[in-house]
C-alpha cells in the first residue's frame, strides 16, 4: 500500500504533516513513519524496522525489559513497611549472615543514600522475607514510586 516513504521524516528534518495533508501523501504514494509504541516498563533496542500497523508504517525495535531503577533508604523502607517488614525485620535478617557478610551487609543497609537491585545484599536477605529475585525486582519497581 506504501512503497515510498521519506527518510527526511523518520528523522524529523521535514515535517511533511504540515507540508502535505494526508491525501495529498497518499496520491503521491508516500507515508509519515509513525513512531514506535514502547510499553510501560519495556525499552527499544538495536535499529527500527519498518512495519505495517493496519496499513500504518510504523518504526519497531525489539524490546527489553526497562532497568531498574535505583531507590533511596526513604523508598526501601516505606516499600518494606508496606509489606509488613519494618526496620528490626530487617536487621534481623541481616543478623543472620556469617561474617564479614553481616558487618558489610549492615554498612550497606545503614549508610547507603540508595540502593541499587544489582547489589549483592538483597540477594542475601531476599530469602528471608521468602522474596525470590524476582520478587525483589519487583519491589524495586514499586518501590520507586513510592
Amino acid at each position: 500500500r506504501w512503497d515510498g516513504w521519506l527518510d527526511e521524516a523518520r528523522h524529523n528534518t521535514l515535517d511533511v504533516e504540515r507540508c502535505w495533508s494526508p491525501a495529498e501523501l497518499e496520491d503521491a504514494g508516500l507515508a509519515v513513519i509513525q513512531p514506535a509504541l514502547i510499553p510501560p516498563g519495556k525499552v527499544a533496542t538495536g535499529e527500527p524496522v519498518l512495519v505495517d500497523d493496519d496499513g500504518v508504517p510504523r518504526e519497531s525495535y525489539a524490546l527489553e525489559d526497562a532497568p531498574i531503577a535505583d531507590i533511596t533508604r526513604r523508598q526501601l523502607r516505606l516499600w518494606m513497611l508496606s509489606a509488613g517488614h519494618d526496620d528490626a525485620a530487617i536487621r534481623a535478617a541481616i543478623a543472620t549472615l556469617d561474617e564479614p557478610e553481616r558487618s558489610q551487609a549492615l554498612i550497606e543497609y545503614e549508610d547507603a543514600s540508595t540502593y541499587q537491585r544489582s547489589h549483592p545484599l538483597f540477594d542475601l536477605i531476599g530469602p528471608a522475607f521468602e522474596m525470590t529475585p524476582a520478587d525483589i525486582d519487583q519491589a524495586f519497581r514499586e518501590a520507586a514510586l513510592m
